[in-house]
This record gives structure tokens, C-alpha cells and sequence, in this order.
């Protein structure tokens, strides 16, 4: 389409053309003058004169360049607050959306808000283990301070003071003493500890014994293949005094075992005879070629000593009579002994040092 208002002198008519226009639509005349350029806004005119669907289409690119929000208009925005409610065995996560007058409130329902609280992108964390969150609530695993952080940053402490970073402590939680929510999805690791007592008799606890009382957990003290029994304190006698702790948690069926003292001698079952242990001891160290010497220390301590020849530590007795001769050969010298027992009489350190 041309830009350019065109007069024909043999007519007198009017029309627009273009640089390309020669001679008049109406007579044919090549008698031409030019009498304005045409606007921009006269050509979009004549445009959507002559074309509804353009006209249509511009219509609709006006009406929603008006409707679109300009810098300089103020669009009201509204305040989130993010608060933590401590629940039995969750922690809440709570957004509550304010008008900018603060006149109205709305809490954020989870179902309704899925995508949001999705967009804000939770964590949570004690110490360096990360929590389950589901459904808008955190399920810790443990006691502790949990650190919460997200990633939208359009949440607000109050009304007036926002968060300085997108992060948050709770302080120290503490899970209930009956069984956590089956939400959590997670529980402390069972562990056991064992209390050693007088009178042929140990005690075996575990955690779970108050953190979740209502759970069961069954316990052997003759290895991994049991027999199981629900209960905590264990008598022995003299022909069964060692004990090999294992435990398991009745719904997980974790079968677990403590990391020190799993395996022992119950208290008192099977005290040493001190003298006994002491006259062997002495004769060996006078005497470090006897083998019978030997033979008669090592049934005396049934595998319980621990031995130190001239400072050095030697736990497997099979090496002691050797290292004995060799020293005694070495110093040319016996040895003098001593012996320290355990508190409850059922160990002993042996200690051979070279006369001077």
C-alpha cells in the first residue's frame, strides 16, 4: 500500500500512490502531483478500514497493552509469614498470606498450595542429616536443632521484619517417648549397652527403651541365632558364663549388635584363683625354658591375660614362651612378675620384666 496522496491535473482526482504510481486510476492521465506524504497513523488507518481481522487482532494487542501493569502504578503485594508449629512427632510448616493493609489473612493449606510450598523448595536438616518432609510437615529422626532453609525468598519472619537469608533453627526437638508417626519413614538405629553385675548376672538396655517404649525388642545373649527373649536383666552360673549380645526390633526385624562388650563374661561366674595365677607366673619367669611351666600359667588364666614382657604387649599367650626364652637368653637373666586383676577378678595383666 502506498504513502503518498496523489492529485491528477487532467481530472482533478485525488487518490493515494507511491513512488511507482505513473498515471491516474480514474482518466489514465500521467499528469501527476504530489500533495502529502502519508502518516504512519493515516496508513494504519486506511489499514484497518480496508482489513477487519487486522483490525480485530490490533484490537485485542491495545486492550491488553492497557491492562498491563506500569511502573509507575502501585500493585498492591501481598506478605507471607512462615511460622513452625511443633507437633507429637512433626514439625508444621505454616505460610500465612496477608494483604498489604494487613486487614486480610489466609493460611496456606498444604493441598490447596501444593505447588507453592513445592516452588519454595524445603530442607531441613539435624546436624548434617537431612529429614523427611511430606505433606508441608518435617519428621525428625533424632533429638536435636533443626535447621530449616527454602529457597523463595518472599517469606517473612512478622509483618514487619523479613529474613535476613532464607533460613531458620528450631529450636532442640524432642521426639515423643511412644512410637513415631508412620509418616517419619525413619527411627534411630537400635543400639545396646551392657551392664556388667555381681553375682553372675549382666543388664541389657537399649534406646529404644525410651524412645519408644511401646516397640518390643528381643535380645540373646548366645550369638546372632539366638534364642530371643524379651527381657533385660540375664543371670549366668559357672558352667555358662559368657555371653555374645544381639537384639532385634520386633517390626523392623533389625537385627543388631552393641559396639563395645559384646561379647564377655558375666561378673562373678568365674573368678580367677589369684594364688594360683601368681605361683604359675613366678615359676615361669624363673624358669622361661619350662614348658610346663608354660602349659600350667595358661590353664590357670583360661585365655583371660594380657601379657607385657620387658614393656611390650602381647594378647595371643601361643607367643609368650617363646619371647620369654628369647629374652632370658638375651639378658641372661629370669624375670620378675607381677600380676594386676580386674575388679571383678575375672582378668589379669602379667607383667615379666628381666632381673637387673
Amino acid at each position: 500500500m502506498g504513502n503518498t496522496k496523489l492529485k491528477c491535473k487532467s481530472c482533478g482526482n485525488e487518490f493515494i500512490g507511491d513512488e511507482y504510481t505513473f498515471s491516474c486510476p480514474s482518466c489514465g492521465g500521467d499528469s501527476l502531483v504530489i500533495i502529502e506524504a502519508q502518516t504512519f497513523g493515516e496508513r494504519l488507518k486506511d489499514l484497518l478500514y480496508k482489513n477487519r481481522i487486522v483490525a480485530g487482532v490490533f484490537g485485542v494487542l491495545v486492550l491488553g497493552f492497557l491492562l498491563l501493569p506500569k511502573d509507575n502504578v502501585n500493585i498492591e503485594q501481598p506478605i507471607n509469614v512462615l511460622t513452625f508449629k511443633k507437633e507429637k512427632d512433626y514439625l508444621g510448616i505454616i505460610i500465612t498470606r496477608y494483604s498489604q493493609d494487613l486487614t486480610e489473612t489466609k493460611v496456606l493449606d498444604f493441598d490447596e498450595n501444593k505447588l507453592y510450598y513445592s516452588e519454595c523448595g524445603f530442607e531441613a536438616f539435624i546436624e548434617s542429616e537431612q529429614l523427611k518432609i511430606k505433606d508441608g510437615k518435617i519428621y525428625p529422626c533424632s533429638n536435636g536443632m533443626i535447621t530449616i532453609k527454602w529457597k523463595n525468598t518472599n517469606l517473612f519472619k512478622n509483618q514487619s521484619m523479613p529474613y535476613n537469608a532464607p533460613t531458620e533453627t528450631f529450636p532442640a526437638f524432642e521426639l515423643p517417648t511412644t512410637g513415631a508417626s508412620g509418616y517419619a519413614g525413619c527411627r534411630e538405629s537400635l543400639k545396646i549397652k551392657v551392664t556388667k553385675n555381681e553375682n553372675c548376672q549382666i543388664t541389657v538396655e537399649t534406646n529404644y527403651d525410651t524412645l519408644y517404649p511401646s516397640l518390643t525388642v528381643w535380645i540373646s545373649v548366645d550369638g546372632k541365632k539366638g534364642p530371643y527373649k524379651h527381657q533385660k536383666d540375664w543371670p549366668f552360673d559357672k558352667n555358662h558364663n559368657r555371653f555374645d549380645i544381639w537384639g532385634y526390633e520386633e517390626i523392623s526385624k533389625d537385627t543388631v549388635y552393641p559396639n563395645t562388650d559384646r561379647i564377655g563374661f558375666a561378673s562373678g561366674c568365674n573368678p580367677m584363683n589369684n594364688e594360683d595365677i601368681k605361683m604359675a607366673a613366678t615359676a615361669l619367669g624363673n624358669s622361661p625354658s619350662d614348658f610346663h611351666l608354660a602349659m600350667r600359667l595358661k590353664d590357670a588364666l583360661d585365655s583371660r591375660g594380657t601379657f607385657y614382657i620387658n614393656g611390650n604387649k602381647f594378647t595371643d599367650f601361643s607367643l609368650v614362651p617363646g619371647q620369654l626364652y628369647m629374652d632370658f637368653i638375651s639378658h641372661s637373666a629370669p624375670f620378675v612378675t607381677n600380676c594386676a586383676f580386674s575388679t571383678d577378678g575375672e582378668s589379669v595383666k602379667v607383667y615379666f620384666t628381666n632381673k637387673e
